[in-house]
C-alpha cells in the first residue's frame, strides 16, 4: 500500500496522485496518518478530498483515525474519532462500503 496520496493528478513534487499509485500496481493507500494530521497540519477536509480521489480512482483506502494523549486524558476520545471518521472518510465509506478499512492509531 502507498502511505499517502494527493487529490489532484499531474506533477506535484513530493506527492503521489491516485493514478500514479495505480500505475505502480498498488491497490491500497493509507490516508489520515497521525503524522500527516499533527506534523503537516492536514485537516479533515483535505483528508476527505484525498480519500474521495483515491476511491474514485479505484483504490482501496485504509483510513487512519485516533486521538492525541491529551484528548484521551480529557475524555474526548469518542468525540475526536467520531469527528475524524465523519469529516475525513464518511463520503468514501458511503461510496465503497465494506471495501474501506479503518485503522485506529492513537498518538
Amino acid at each position: 500500500a502507498a502511505q499517502n496520496c494527493y487529490f489532484k493528478g499531474g506533477a506535484l513534487t513530493g506527492e503521489l496522485s491516485p493514478e500514479m499509485i495505480k500505475d505502480f500496481g498498488l491497490d491500497w493507500v493509507i490516508l489520515g496518518h497521525s503524522e500527516r494530521r499533527n506534523v503537516f497540519g492536514e485537516d479533515d477536509a483535505l483528508i476527505e478530498k484525498k480519500s474521495l480521489a483515491a476511491v474514485n480512482a479505484g483504490l482501496k483506502v485504509v483510513g487512519c483515525i485516533g486521538e492525541k494523549l491529551d484528548d484521551r486524558k480529557s475524555g474526548n476520545t469518542n468525540k475526536v474519532v467520531e469527528r475524524q471518521l465523519n469529516e475525513s472518510f464518511k463520503s468514501s465509506i458511503e461510496k465503497v462500503g465494506a471495501d474501506f478499512v479503518i485503522a485506529y492509531e492513537p498518538v
